[in-house]
């Protein structure tokens, strides 16, 4: 398993290709992680900048340290966070990079939850 994000991966479509040969899951963020983060909080489908991500962090007080995940972070909002990546990207799946906002991190959760991932 990899988790990767698209705002600094200059080599992303390298990487998908040689998860894709390796048999390894690479599940990829547009724009970057937060937005799976946000999703636990929002709907909202909307393209962000990462400065934008990052005040919306700073907003909804999801973080500390800028990095951390703050200590009330709403776990329980997973399957809303599920529904709205799944909306954001219809074809979500691992080795792949949906629209511009969107997160392979359902793939994960499913998995963790010991569910074959619906892709």
């Amino acid at each position: 398993m990899c988790l990767v994000d698209v705002d600094t991966h200059t080599t992303l479509k390298s990487a998908i290709e040689t998860a894709q040969r390796e048999g390894i899951d690479l599940l990829v963020t547009r724009l970057k992680f937060e937005t799976w983060l946000y999703w636990h909080v929002s709907e909202s489908r909307a393209a962000h900048s990462t400065r934008q991500l990052d005040e919306l962090m700073s907003k909804h007080k999801l973080l500390r340290d800028g990095k951390h995940l703050a200590t009330h972070f709403p776990f329980a909002s997973v399957d809303d966070a599920i529904r709205t990546a799944r909306a954001a990207d219809l074809s979500l799946g691992s080795c792949r990079c949906g629209p511009d906002p969107s997160s392979g991190m359902p793939v994960l959760v499913e998995l963790m939850r010991g569910l074959t991932p619906r892709t």
